[in-house]
């Protein structure tokens, strides 16, 4: 008996009291161990009376599901062990009260959702059992992920459905199949019945069970003599199967086994059902499951019953039907890798799931990569930015910097996603980033456009080099105006290290773009002298290397400038020149010169690149600083710094328009030994398809990939295969590189990263598991410097698009160009103002000469 009183103020007070009835005769109570369910009176019990105040609570759901995603290399070989995490968990029903409500049983339910297009399995079980029953899960399966989420049930009005129940045919104590080998049955048959199916077709399968009353056993002996005293017709020559024999030795559960279809065509409807039921029957050994059609009047309590997770036992003069663990297995099996290769609508995980260090999921900024799942959670992994405990600001910023080259096949997200979003972060987080695109520039642009409403545009750096209409002044001019800290403020040695920085970097430049090999110690010696004349000045451009080395006009006023005069190399370099150019014997040394040398002048657009003066600012600073860009000292939004310069646009050109902003930028970087490791900035350089330009700059990356993390410059490359990096690839791998794979064309281009991508030891599979987009697996360095295993994530998309910036590109371009014909008249003015002089120069050499003649001549006639 059961009384409720409300009181006054608002709790409840309830009294329960179960009065004793008279016991059942001992025949009844072996014949009917277990005949109530939560939903009737029991047949005996004692009295329990008790009295409390009850507060109204937030109602609690009984039951949680979560969605089990089988990975590829997921195995059914402990099925038969999944029921055993409640066995023995039967109670009697005074045993089930909870304060005033009567809890369910331990119960678990498995859902196997169907549709034409996908093949999805939920577990269901009792909240308060919901983590056990998860861990128990991914203990049997071990390959799967978990993931919490519900099921949808269609509602009786919907009219459109029909529903099963499925019993055992004979008494409990036969057995269905238990066979381990047969590891597609019923489940092959149940995906074949996809292919019948049409959108807005759906199908559940729910099986439940509980744990059995430990007495079942005997209920079993009782009804097996009773068969075998009055076997029915088909029985009556067969003999038990051993799986019969072995069935009581197992605990024993009730079950319940629905099947709902939703279809609008009838026949469709009815073919699927028929469909489903067939498979099911399949596990026909000596039991057999028979099935029962809902009547449309008992449509809404059965749905009701599915959808609340209902299993009723048999009520007093009823036989449960029970199955044992082995029975259950072919169940709750999951689809293996044969079966999700022939029906590809299996939701499935192509990858094992490693768990992330916590390194990658600090709540300090950072650079996203992607999502990775972890027994159905899905973390954020991320690249710190900032200090967090346990690890200095200075670790961070040596596992930033570290070189990370990202390989795929085109279109797999490579530039358009990682790209774009490591400099998109840089920049948040308030660091300069240098993107560099060798294609046709539609990856900058987004990015450009990307960016937040209230980026400043003085901060946008674009220089479109295929706008020839507004050539850029290329150059190394950005080392003026800086102090050097070992000049210790001498102007006169400050100038003295410019003049030597410079010459030492176009050196190895000029070198880098020849294709006959490097200059000769004789050519060296005479283009060092000319470079370091010409440093001396601030406006000079290579054009002024050429009259250097062509002139005589030109080095004539060299000689008179007073840096050059106190530099005696340089001075008996430039005359000696002089004096071979007097004598026409120049050619021979210039020549060879020159012919590296015109690389940067091989046609009228180059010519404007390179021999254009530098482009100052008022106070006579270089317009692009880029030295001033990576430090970005005043804070807020790191500056974007695109350079375009399309194959299309300049052909062969390309790659040595392109190295000598790499050499630029390289030259920029190594000038921050001014300062002190801890106030430098980090700052991203992007290469994007770098094997258009490898050829000019894999000798500088492969001789510096390990001092650029020191100079604070993160190096990242995107590219088809690490092979197309040439001999920079092996520098960048012995300097610890971190990696990211997305789906690669070849598998040896994974094959390759073994050693890095441990716990995936096999490539075949890891490659299998990646689809052609959007998905990658990452091998990072952890500022801690633990090991963290290489990880498959859900990579993050690209920003959105934000605001149209597309007239800062032309901005930009006047900003720090300057008219072609401007240029062009500028160059062939100076050319021909020192042809005019070296006309000039001829001129007077050749008086000279013949007024030292007619001296002689003289001379020699009066001695005779």
């Amino acid at each position: 008996m059961i009384v409720g009183k409300s009181l006054p103020d608002g709790k409840y007070t309830l009294r329960v009291q179960i009065s004793p009835q008279k016991p059942l005769e001992q025949k009844q109570r072996l014949a009917y161990p277990n005949v109530f369910s939560s939903e009737i009176e029991p047949i005996m019990a004692v009295t329990i009376a008790s009295e409390t105040a009850l507060a109204p609570t937030p109602p609690t759901l009984p039951y949680r599901t979560f969605q089990i995603i089988p990975h590829t290399n997921v195995k059914n070989e402990r099925v038969d062990q999944f029921a055993d995490v409640i066995a023995g968990s039967f109670q009697q029903l005074f045993s089930r009260f909870r304060g005033w409500q009567l809890r369910d049983p331990d119960r678990i339910f498995h859902e196997t959702v169907l549709t034409a297009t996908s093949y999805e399995t939920f577990i269901t079980t009792n909240t308060e059992y919901f983590d056990t029953v998860q861990q128990h899960a991914q203990m049997i399966w071990k390959h799967v992920t978990l993931q919490e989420k519900n099921v949808h049930f269609p509602t009786a009005a919907d009219g459109n459905l029909v529903a099963y129940d499925m019993k055992l045919k004979y008494p409990s104590f036969l057995s269905l199949r238990t066979d381990r080998r047969l590891q597609e049955i019923p489940l092959g048959e149940i995906l074949e019945i996809a292919r019948a199916m049409q959108d807005g077709d759906r199908c559940i399968i729910q099986f439940g069970f509980q744990a059995a009353e430990s007495v079942w056993t005997k209920e079993t002996e009782r009804a097996r003599r009773d068969f075998e005293r009055r076997p029915p017709y088909e029985w009556r020559d067969r003999y038990y199967s051993q799986a019969t024999e072995m069935k009581p030795s197992y605990f024993g559960y009730e079950f319940v086994l629905r099947i709902l279809v939703v279809s609008d065509d009838y026949r469709r409807r009815q073919r699927i059902a028929r469909g489903i039921l067939l498979a099911l029957k399949q596990l026909k050994q000596d039991n057999e499951l028979v099935e029962r059609k809902v009547p449309r009047y008992r449509l809404r309590r059965w749905i009701e019953d599915m959808a609340k997770r209902k299993l009723r036992s048999p009520l007093l003069f009823g036989e449960p039907s029970i199955l044992t663990s082995p029975e259950i297995a072919h169940f709750v099996k999951l689809p293996q890798r044969s079966l999700q290769e022939q029906a590809n609508i299996i939701t499935t995980i192509n990858s094992r799931e490693v768990s992330i260090p916590t390194e990658l999921t600090q709540n300090v900024p950072g650079v996203r990569l992607g999502w990775v799942t972890e027994r159905g959670t899905k973390k954020l992994a991320r690249i710190p930015l900032d200090a967090y405990e346990g690890v200095s600001q200075k670790s961070v910023y040596d596992a930033l910097c570290t070189a990370t080259f990202a390989q795929g096949m085109q279109g797999s997200g490579k530039s358009e996603g990682f790209g774009v979003n490591w400099a998109y972060d840089m920049v948040m987080a308030g660091f300069s980033s240098i993107l560099i695109d060798t294609a046709d520039g539609q990856v900058l642009r987004n990015f450009v456009n990307s960016l937040p409403v209230d980026y400043p545009e003085e901060k946008l750096h674009l220089l479109n080099l295929d706008n020839k209409a507004w050539p850029l002044a290329l150059g190394w001019d950005c080392v003026y105006g800086r102090s050097f800290t070992g000049a210790n403020e001498d102007e006169e040695l400050a100038a003295l290290e410019i003049s030597e920085k410079i010459t030492s970097r176009f050196i190895g430049f000029i070198n880098s773009l020849s294709k006959t090999g490097e200059f000769t110690d004789r050519m060296k010696q005479y283009v060092i002298s000319c470079m370091r004349a010409i440093t001396t000045q601030h406006n000079w451009s290579f054009l002024d290397l050429e009259l250097a080395l062509t002139s005589p006009g030109y080095r004539e006023e060299l000689l008179t400038r007073k840096e050059v005069r106190n530099m005696p190399d340089v001075l008996r370099d430039l005359r000696q020149l002089q004096s071979k150019a007097a004598e026409g014997k120049d050619s021979s040394i210039i020549d060879p010169i020159l012919s590296r040398l015109r690389i940067l002048s091989s046609t009228q657009f180059m010519a404007n690149l390179f021999y254009q003066e530098p482009k100052r600012d008022t106070t006579g600073k270089p317009m692009l600083n880029l030295r001033y860009i990576m430090d970005n000292p005043e804070g807020g939004y790191g500056h974007v710094v695109c350079i375009l310069a399309s194959h299309d646009a300049w052909q062969e050109n390309q790659a040595t328009i392109l190295s000598f902003f790499e050499d630029k930028i390289n030259f920029n970087a190594f000038s921050r030994i001014d300062t002190d490791q801890a106030n430098r900035k980090p700052v991203l350089k992007w290469i994007d398809e770098p094997h258009k330009v490898i050829r000019a700059i894999e000798g500088k990356l492969a001789g510096t990939s390990v001092e650029f993390r020191k100079y604070r410059v993160k190096n990242l490359f995107t590219g088809h295969s690490i092979d197309q990096m040439g001999a920079a690839a092996d520098a960048l791998l012995d300097g610890g590189a971190q990696i990211t794979s997305f789906k690669t064309k070849r598998l040896s281009e994974l094959s390759r990263f073994a050693h890095a991508f441990a716990p995936y030891e096999d490539a075949k599979e890891l490659y299998d598991s990646l689809p052609e987009k959007w998905r990658a697996i990452n091998s990072v360095r952890l500022p801690s410097g633990k090991t963290c295993p290489a990880f498959i994530a859900d990579m993050v998309p690209p920003p959105p698009f934000v605001k149209d910036r597309s007239h800062v590109w032309q901005q930009c371009a006047e900003r720090y160009g300057r008219y072609w014909k401007d240029v062009r008249d500028t160059i062939h003015h100076k050319r021909t103002f020192y042809q005019l002089r070296d006309h000039e120069w001829k001129l007077a050499k050749d008086e000279a000469a013949r007024t030292a003649k007619n001296r002689e001549r003289k001379e020699k006639k009066e001695g005779a």
